[in-house]
């Protein structure tokens, strides 16, 4: 009688999506799966207990207690930190710890175009999509917007793979070695897990590492930085607004319309980084002319809920941070004349929100709500009026009652959701519910 081979075993940190999709590719390639997690129920808990027996899910253990015991393969959720004390058991035991896009990276079969970014990084991503198969080209997009990196292998191998990659993410990475490398812009973002800005910005740098080629935003300082320190042989194309010669846009902005109703100066950018990636890697050409048609934006990013007796209704949830929110809000400037009653809280990431103030001449008012919403109240309490709000349904009643026809709510709250929210999409789905309850209550 024949003996089974022994299956290699891997040690998977962290559920949820990213979870799933590394435990379905590592049970196809044949390994023996355990999932640990910190928390009882985490995300992704269904889908988990019906790919794997009970006694492979950890969950409600402290992942610094879990036995590497015969563990040949540890795969980190990016979300975890760097400083977990099983981290450097598993060194002294010889383990790798790997993330879901690093493996991915080792298995990808196409050239793969590597966006980041603070801001602006998933609308990018899905523009750059868009004009690939709009131009006959096969792309397959993923990573930190989704689907997850590793799910992208199940399918036929592309011509190109369009990852989003997090700061997260990019910690994990030993050498991405991108086609292309794509930084929409730096600004000061999740500094409740880096030391400093300057560790936030290396984190991003790394998507750069022996890229063949890099586009970058001209107008972002940041970016110019890093261009000085890429190798001289390092093919690098620039987008923006600003003109500076020799490093001027490959593409001017002002060929750029506006990309069917998107709104924001700042979307037009987006759309001339597209372009440029696109005219990087030679395939202007094969656009056709009506190159945006059927293309649509991503929710909760300076979507349209409704117009109200006069007044607009933003959803802007995605905006976390305030680089985010401040780009909504002067992309709107470009568009149109109305003040703003800006909606702002949640959880402040350790940020500094002064430079929200540089908007008080657009601003009717001001809601905050959240964690850290006294802390924003406080900065514009002197300037204009500023409301607090306990939830959802207090925030819009609170801003319908201070705006005036004319005006714009702009709900792009420059902090994270946990704090009230599962996340941001839930988020703004809690404000286009009240949003869309408030109609009723105006027309009694």
């Amino acid at each position: 009688m024949s003996q089974q081979p022994i299956r290699k075993k891997a040690l998977i940190l962290g559920a949820g999506v990213t979870g799933v999709s590394c435990t379905r590719y590592l049970l196809a390639q044949g390994f023996d799966v355990t999932v640990a997690d910190s928390r009882n129920h985490p995300p992704g808990t269904a889908e988990l207990e019906a790919l794997l027996p009970a006694d492979h899910l950890e969950f409600g253990v402290s992942l610094d207690q879990v036995s590497l015991t015969g563990v040949d393969s540890l795969v980190v959720s990016p979300g975890l930190p760097r400083t977990l004390g099983l981290l450097d058991r598993a060194r002294a035991l010889g383990i790798e710890a790997v993330c879901d896009v690093e493996i991915f990276l080792r298995q990808a079969k196409a050239p793969v175009i590597a966006v980041t970014g603070t801001n602006g990084k998933s609308t990018l991503v899905m523009m750059i999509a868009h004009l690939l198969r709009a131009a006959g080209v096969n792309a397959l997009a993923g990573g930190n917007l989704g689907p997850a990196a590793l799910d992208l292998l199940a399918d036929p191998t592309p011509d190109y793979y369009l990852l989003e990659l997090s700061s997260f993410q990019l910690e994990w990475l030993q050498d991405p070695a991108p086609a292309v490398a794509v930084i929409t812009n730096i600004t000061p973002d999740h500094l409740d897990r880096y030391d400093s800005f300057a560790d936030y910005r290396a984190a991003k740098a790394r998507v750069l590492g022996d890229a063949k080629r890099v586009v970058l935003n001209l107008d972002d300082r940041e970016s110019r930085k890093l261009a000085m320190t890429l190798p001289v042989s390092t093919p690098v194309d620039w987008f923006g607004a600003s003109v500076t010669e020799p490093d001027a846009p490959l593409i001017d902005l002002q060929d750029i319309p506006s990309v069917n109703g998107l709104m924001g100066e700042h979307n037009r950018i987006n759309a001339q980084a597209a372009l440029t990636v696109v005219s990087v890697l030679s395939l202007t050409a094969q656009l056709p002319e009506d190159l945006w048609d059927g293309f649509e934006g991503l929710p909760h990013r300076l979507q349209l809920v409704a117009t109200i007796n006069g007044v607009r209704w933003l959803n802007d949830s995605k905006a976390t941070n305030v680089g985010a929110t401040l780009a909504a809000a002067e992309g709107l400037a470009a568009d149109e004349k109305s003040r703003l009653v800006l909606v702002l809280g949640g959880e402040g990431k350790g940020q500094d929100f002064a430079p929200l103030q540089q908007l008080v001449p657009r601003l009717r008012a001001v809601v905050v709500t959240g964690h850290d919403g006294n802390r924003i109240a406080r900065l514009f309490s002197e300037r204009v009026p500023v409301k607090r709000a306990v939830d959802m349904d207090q925030v819009v009643d609170m801003a319908a009652a201070l705006a005036q026809p004319g005006d714009t709510v702009l709900f792009s709250p420059a902090c994270a959701s946990q704090d009230q929210y599962r996340d941001y999409q839930h988020r703004g789905d809690c404000f286009v519910t009240a949003v869309k309850e408030l109609a009723p209550k105006v027309d009694e």
